[in-house]
């Protein structure tokens, strides 16, 4: 029998892993074992670079269990998620943005001068914007976004998505609602993205 896909979960900004595992485990009625990664985004000792390391660490582990690995980042954590692919394309099957920019744009609401866990998600958002562009198409096709299709108070719908790769608008509005509905009512098109 074959082992389960292993889908990590990251953890938006500001929350830990506690409150997501709730809205994760019916993941396992559809054969993925999901793993909720808390990214820590309030230690703000440890180094962005310290933080993709050890969620790439987990990625190793799960496929050295012979499993394949699949990335899902709510919020804050989608930039995380696509990093830790761009860095790992070879060893992960599917990656989901769920609600998370991606890009700085053409706004100017991110505030440079951030401090703590702001300043980490503002660096890993630049940090994806300037390595999306390495990806291949093959890698593109393998990447599912989606965003409130009726308006999203935080997120700008124009930094959400990704050339190249699955852009889909969810039948919601508002940032938090949207991704709790992503994750459970509405998570259909997600598992079949994972399966696909």
């Amino acid at each position: 029998m074959a082992q389960q896909e292993l889908v990590i979960f990251v953890a938006p900004l500001g929350v830990n892993e506690a409150l997501l595992k709730p809205l994760t485990r019916h993941f396992r009625r559809h054969g993925f074992e999901p793993v909720v990664a808390d990214f820590h985004w309030r230690d703000t000792r440890e180094t962005l670079r310290q933080k993709l390391d050890r969620l790439g660490a987990l990625v190793d582990r799960g496929q050295a269990s012979g499993k394949g690995v699949s990335l899902i980042g709510c919020s804050g954590g989608g930039s995380v998620a696509l990093n830790v692919f761009a860095e790992h394309t070879a060893k992960i099957s599917k990656v989901v943005n769920l609600c998370g920019r991606l890009k700085v744009g053409d706004h100017h609401d991110l505030d440079e001068s951030a401090k703590g866990q702001m300043a980490l998600y503002v660096e890993s958002i630049k940090a994806w914007e300037a390595r999306s562009s390495q990806l291949d198409p093959s890698a593109r096709a393998r990447i599912l976004t989606l965003r409130p299709g009726h308006g999203d108070e935080f997120v700008p719908a124009d930094t959400v998505t990704v050339d190249g790769a699955f852009n889909q608008a969810l039948p919601t509005f508002e940032h938090i609602l949207s991704i709790i509905l992503g994750l459970t009512l509405l998570s259909g098109r997600v598992v079949r993205f994972l399966r696909s």
